[in-house]
């Protein structure tokens, strides 16, 4: 009976650094994760080997691992479901953001190009900007 009991509680562990996380709710699209403190739940399609989820610690994934939320890439910038580095001032920002801290992706309304540039800053050739993100 004390060897039941101690496996109901080591056997089937979840929530921790490595392990599943935790699925909360029912059906297909009312499921939500959690990790214990301190982690968070990465559901991204490459780190679910037969369908699981992993908790690790957050900004913990190097560039080119798979995530689905910028707080689990080393950069905080999660770009299509891959872990990619902040874009540097100057630098082409096509899908809106992804800019280093500090900086807005900017899109030349004339020549229909995005650029990381600081607030504010007037596009390099003159044309109209606006900011690429809506923000």
């Amino acid at each position: 009976m004390i060897l039941l009991v101690g496996c109901a509680f080591a056997c089937n562990q979840t929530g921790g650094d490595g392990e599943e996380c935790t699925a909360h709710g029912s059906g297909i699209f009312d499921v939500s994760y959690t990790c214990n403190a301190g982690l968070v739940c990465n559901t991204a399609a490459i780190t679910k080997p037969n369908g699981k989820t992993v908790c690790q610690p957050p900004n913990s994934l190097a560039a080119g691992a798979a995530c689905d939320a910028n707080d689990e890439c080393h950069s905080n910038f999660c770009d299509i479901k891959v872990c990619a580095p902040v874009i540097a001032a100057g630098g082409a920002c096509p899908s809106g953001i992804g800019c280093a801290p500090g900086l807005v992706c900017m899109k030349d309304l004339d020549a229909g190009t995005t650029t990381c540039l600081p607030p504010g800053t007037a596009l390099p050739d003159g044309g109209g900007g606006a900011d690429a993100a809506g923000e």
